[in-house]
């Protein structure tokens, strides 16, 4: 693809080579069924809670240790790169919600735009109108065969502790970033914080009444209450 002429004739099959591509690399690293050991590395576990983040980082960083500082877990870890040795799922709670942390693939940003993950960007602006003589005009921001995940990211910059405080300055400048140590439970606050503001959680309401089908029933900002409901908001 580098040595090909970019050009309107080449562009859509560019495009189309390179979503092709990002599939096949999601591939390998998805474990298949069936037993045996499929490709992929890590493990997986059972989904719970309401939200799920990952953590994503090089050998020795701190991952395991601020895993088990914000989830009360504990991974066995060893004194040399690639150190969690056992793995046990966590679950943060914050605000009343409970968060899932995971932390079992080891790449790294240019890796997972390859594989079709785009960080902190925003998904193609699609729009259509409609013709006069029937059909449609589709308009896009960006290439139709765009086969991207737009997940937000925030960047853990761990052991601050073994910095000065000018350094901790220009590192607060940083966009998406939160300074921390992870050993020390320094600035843990601002991480859980800028996590839920991240994942953009809507603290829901339990409800009794004609509106729902069971007694208590969760519902979201979006629902519509009945005559003589009876609604507690859950604040933490």
């Amino acid at each position: 693809m580098a040595r090909t002429q970019k050009n309107k004739a080449t562009a859509h099959h560019l495009g189309l080579l390179k979503a092709r591509l990002a599939k096949l690399r999601r591939e390998l690293i998805t474990p298949k069924g069936g037993g045996g050991g499929g490709p992929g590395e890590g493990f997986d576990v059972a989904k719970t809670g309401d939200a799920r983040i990952g953590f994503v980082g090089f050998p020795s960083v701190g991952k395991s240790t601020l895993l088990s500082n914000l989830a009360g877990v504990y991974s066995e870890v060893a004194a040399y790169e690639f150190t969690t040795l056992t793995t046990v799922p966590g679950v943060i709670r914050y605000k009343g919600a409970k968060i899932q942390p995971l932390g079992h693939k080891k790449i790294i940003e240019n890796e997972l735009e390859g594989f079709g993950i785009r960080l902190n960007s925003k998904p193609p602006n699609i729009g259509f109108k409609k013709k006069d003589k029937g059909g449609i005009n589709l308009t896009a921001t960006c290439s139709p065969v765009d086969d991207g995940v737009y997940i937000p990211c925030i960047y853990v910059l761990n052991k601050i502790d073994q910095i000065s405080i000018e350094e901790l300055d220009i590192i607060y400048k940083v966009p998406h970033c939160v300074p921390i140590s992870a050993h020390h439970r320094w600035n843990f606050d601002d991480l859980l914080e800028k996590i839920w503001d991240y994942l953009k959680l809507v603290r829901i309401a339990l409800v009794w009444g004609a509106s729902v089908k069971h007694n208590p029933q969760k519902v979201g900002k979006d629902h519509t209450l009945e005559d003589e409901d009876v609604i507690q908001i859950v604040k933490k």
